[in-house]
């Protein structure tokens, strides 16, 4: 999965950012969270820190 964000959301700590992206992965379960800045195309990498075989009650 790529996200790209240009503007105001280049900042990835942006907590809009950050709850877009954890509910992609919540919801998608992708191999991958790849975050493009628009402006630079510089590529980031997304990992979270907790596996995908975690379980939510």
């Amino acid at each position: 999965m790529a996200e790209v964000k240009t503007g105001e959301y280049l900042r990835f700590d942006h907590s809009r950012v950050k709850r877009q992206l954890l509910e992609c992965y919540l919801v998608y379960h992708p191999k991958a969270i790849i975050l493009v800045n628009g402006e630079s195309n510089e590529l980031y990498q997304v990992a979270f820190p907790f596996s995908s075989a975690s379980t939510w009650r």
